[in-house]
């Protein structure tokens, strides 16, 4: 008789079509749960069956780390302090011989003439700086309709 699964192993295996989750690199906990509100926000107004989760990460070898683990939807990339951190880490995505999550970077308009580098190295939308939380929800809400989740 085989041994007994626990059932906290089979929920991280397992992806939910329930959940959409979204990692957010950012140095500290801004953006990812003022985007998780607005998320909320409009998941209650539309009575919608998704839930969205929104989880900040400090490091993009975090970001890496949980991307061997699990399969989230969407990354939403800081690139403000952390360009080169960035970039090293969509080559990383690139290499992982699967599809990886929808990603979106927000960049300084000094970096502009760098978006056709963005968009070859695997960031699928990119946004300038100022940004909103709006903005961000609504990429997060896109990315979900059009099957990311």
């Amino acid at each position: 008789m085989p041994p007994e699964v626990p059932h906290d192993i089979i929920r991280r295996l397992i992806p939910s079509w329930q959940e959409a989750e979204f990692l957010f690199l950012e140095p500290k906990p801004w953006w990812a749960p003022s985007v998780q509100a607005e998320l909320l926000a409009e998941d209650s107004a539309e009575a919608g069956s998704i839930r969205f989760s929104c989880i900040n990460v400090s490091s993009a070898r975090d970001v890496y780390d949980r991307l061997l683990r699990s399969t989230p939807c969407g990354l939403v990339l800081f690139s403000d302090s952390q360009l080169r951190e960035c970039l090293l880490l969509l080559g990383r995505i690139g290499r992982l011989c699967r599809p990886g999550p929808a990603v979106l970077m927000i960049v300084a308009q000094e970096v502009r003439t760098m978006f056709p580098l963005f968009l070859e190295s695997g960031v699928t939308s990119v946004l300038e700086e100022p940004v909103s939380d709006l903005q961000i929800a609504a990429w997060c809400s896109r990315v979900v309709r059009a099957g990311g989740a």
